[in-house]
């Protein structure tokens, strides 16, 4: 399976896929994969978007995606815009003058679980120099 990332540079929107799959054998927990997103410099709007047939597993909890760790980069906030059952929304400042990544955490929760969430999910956020337009040292 190929997983990718759209970045629409026009409308500064980077769309992230989300799978669910049933707990491996011997496992108890859903098998979450969210491919690494590494956000260019400027303000973007995130989606992180839940595929149809992973939706029968679980969506979204109302928390949606959260930054746990303020401190490791304080210059690139990350405020929630908005959250469904299938897609979480939010929105990044990425001022940062080199890469750098900082956790998070993301909330799904089942079906049938009266919105009790599973155990968080670090999707994996870095934010970088914009990779269009790469530093030119030693350049003539």
């Amino acid at each position: 399976m190929k997983v990718l990332v759209e970045y629409d540079l026009e409308n500064k929107e980077i769309h992230i896929p989300v799978y669910l799959y049933p707990p491996a054998p011997g496992e108890e927990d859903l098998q979450i994969v969210t491919p690494p997103v590494a956000v260019p410099r400027g303000e973007w709007h995130l989606f992180w978007e839940i595929d149809e047939v992973s939706l029968e597993l679980a969506g979204f909890h109302p928390n949606g995606v959260k930054k746990i760790d303020p401190f490791l980069t304080p210059r690139a906030p990350l405020d929630l815009v908005d959250v469904s059952v299938s897609s979480c929304q939010a929105r990044i400042s990425n001022p940062v003058p080199v890469m750098n990544s900082f956790r998070a955490n993301m909330f799904l929760v089942l079906p049938d679980s009266n919105g009790k969430p599973l155990p968080p999910h670090d999707p994996t956020i870095a934010v970088t120099q914009d990779p269009l337009d790469p530093p030119r040292i030693g350049c003539e």
